[in-house]
């Protein structure tokens, strides 16, 4: 299916056939452009971005939020050979790569699609990541990156007020360029965060098994996940997806699980249907007392407390 739409000024409106939307530009500044989209289809669309011939002149991060299972296929060419490998992302984020070669990638239908493409010009780009070791080590201009970071609170909370924008705002594209700005900044300084890595293996980036690993992460949440389970289903060894998987998502691979678990527990909590026990239970902890500890540990606040009074709030 093609995309039709119709374009007038910064503003393309899908045609009703295909659902119904927009994408809003915003040019705000010789150094920053911002893409909003905004969209429901009634199907799937897919997309395929041929390899780029020139070299790019901005650098995009998008901020988003994609659905469970949405899938970006890279192609590699490997001695004539057609390598497909398939990046998934199910949760909100941020993810900005460098990366020239096809890819093609598939929107929704039957539910909106909401994301931001921050576009900095590419010399503009270099400064924030000129601006510490770990940022460079992380975005290396002659390598190809993918530099995944989860929402934080703050970034959901920029995230959700662009959309609150008003169209017809005549504080429309200043407040843009504010919200936009600034979820670069806390993108960088979340990456910047991260411990320092020099790799001293050579072998490619290859982002699919990380990406892999994270998925199975996600999906198992009743117990802990051993990482010789997750080196037999990537296909990498236990130093590499370790090394990896840090340097894509800046924690380890048990952090990352047991933030994931906890996280779910939050949403249980806001139910209320059930019992510490089975929350423990239901997400693998040995016991509650085990439960209540490692939440405490993580948020500063035992679960009794989180689910009886104020923070309850906090998303």
């Amino acid at each position: 299916m093609a995309f039709k739409s119709e374009r007038k000024g910064d503003v393309i409106t899908l045609d009703k056939s295909m659902g119904e939307g927009e994408v809003r530009g915003y040019k705000c500044s010789e150094n920053i452009e911002i893409l909003k989209f905004d969209f429901l289809l009634h199907e799937p669309l897919h997309i395929n971005r041929g390899e780029l011939q020139i070299p790019m002149e901005y650098q995009p991060i998008f901020f988003g939020e994609p659905v469970e299972n949405s899938i970006i296929k890279e192609v590699i060419y490997e001695d004539g050979e057609k390598i497909i490998q398939d990046l998934t992302f199910n949760s909100n984020g941020a993810i900005c790569t460098n990366t020239e070669r096809e890819i093609s990638w598939t929107y929704s239908g039957g539910r909106r699609n909401r994301f931001i493409s921050v576009r900095l010009k590419k010399e503009y780009f270099n400064t924030f990541i000129g601006r510490s070791n770990t940022l460079m080590n992380l975005f290396k201009q002659d390598d190809t990156f993918f530099v995944f970071e989860e929402f934080d609170h703050q970034m959901k909370v920029l995230f959700h007020r662009i959309y609150e924008v008003k169209n017809d705002d005549i504080f429309e594209q200043e407040l843009m360029q504010v919200y936009g700005s600034n979820l670069v900044l806390h993108y960088f300084e979340n990456i910047n965060k991260r411990e320092s890595m020099i790799e001293t293996n050579k072998y490619p980036f290859n982002i699919e098994p990380v990406m892999k690993a994270r998925q199975i992460l996600l999906n198992i949440l009743d117990r802990p996940v051993s990482i010789d389970f997750l080196t037999k289903e990537c296909g990498l060894s236990e130093s590499r997806l370790r090394f990896l998987f840090k340097k894509v998502f800046g924690t380890t691979i048990h952090q990352y699980h047991q933030d994931v678990r906890l996280s779910r527990s939050r949403d249980f909590l806001h139910e209320g249907k059930l019992t510490m026990s089975m929350i423990a239970m239901e997400l693998g902890f040995s016991s509650s007392s085990h439960f209540s500890m490692v939440f405490k540990k993580k948020y500063n606040v035992t679960p009794k407390d989180y689910k009886q009074d104020r923070y309850l709030w906090e998303s």
